[in-house]
């Protein structure tokens, strides 16, 4: 029974080594996907930036404005983007406006920037979907939200900038607490969980481990195309080995044939 108990320990010390070093390998998969994807929404930030020091301020913002929010960082990112290609820098009040209207039509933050960028160039469609009315004369707009004595009207001049403001400003007005009833939810307890995993794993990266991985990658790849010759010869030694499978299956399956004809000639009554 010692015996027994003593190999049935020594399994499972095993399997806990197996399942650790399954663990390790994920969380540096998780990790890779991360840095990486935290290194793209940086990269397409400073594209629309074109300032290094702008795109720091904006992604420091745009992380500490998720984290207390059910968004993902990419959907925000995007947000940010949709009104920075409209020449505007939006400050982390005027997200978290955008924010609370979207929480309250249970929408991304992101089409909410779209229906601001929108209503200003071509059709107020989207933002009219989420309560709010217009009517444009000229380059001049007018927007209004709600009904009766509790409605909000301003008519400001056609751009993006007075577009944003307003409907940042209804979410303040309307819709102050919708992103911190959102996120005492259930859905949003775990989003905020997911949201601050991704923001420790990059953080793993930022310590060190984003250069060895860049330099991992470098010399993998030196060394695959130093491999190519070699690459060939295997190249060569599979596609034999599949033509020899192929000829040997055709092989069994003519012999098949015949040993079904000769079974059903066999089985046939004289």
């Amino acid at each position: 029974a010692n015996k027994k108990a003593a190999a049935a320990k020594s399994s499972f010390a095993g399997l806990g080594k197996v399942f650790a070093v399954l663990g390790i390998a994920k969380l540096a998969g998780d990790v890779v996907r991360t840095v990486k994807s935290f290194e793209d929404l940086e990269a397409t930030l400073q594209a629309n930036t074109g300032n290094a020091t702008e795109t720091a301020a904006a992604l420091k913002m745009i992380k500490e404005f998720t984290a207390t929010t059910t968004f993902q960082i990419e959907e925000v990112t995007g947000a940010f983007i949709e009104l920075k290609r409209k020449g505007i820098s939006a400050t982390r009040g005027e997200m978290e406006g955008l924010g609370k209207v979207a929480a309250a039509n249970n929408t991304s933050i992101q089409r909410i920037a779209e229906g601001v960028t929108r209503a200003a160039t071509t059709s107020i469609e989207q933002l009219q979907m989420m309560g709010f009315q217009g009517k444009s004369s000229g380059d001049m707009i007018t927007l209004s939200y709600g009904e009766g004595a509790d409605k909000i009207e301003r008519t400001f001049k056609k751009t993006s900038a007075n577009v944003m403001g307003f409907v940042a400003a209804i979410g303040d007005a309307k819709f102050d607490s919708a992103i911190r009833d959102r996120a005492n939810t259930v859905t949003g307890a775990f989003s905020n969980m997911s949201d601050n995993v991704g923001f420790f794993a990059e953080a793993i990266g930022e310590g060190g481990l984003k250069p060895a991985l860049v330099s991992f990658a470098r010399s993998m790849s030196k060394i695959l195309a130093a491999a190519k010759p070699a690459a060939h010869v295997i190249g060569a030694v599979l596609s034999k080995a599949f033509w020899l499978l192929e000829k040997m299956m055709n092989a069994s399956h003519r012999t098949m044939v015949i040993a079904g004809t000769v079974l059903a000639i066999y089985a046939t009554p004289a």
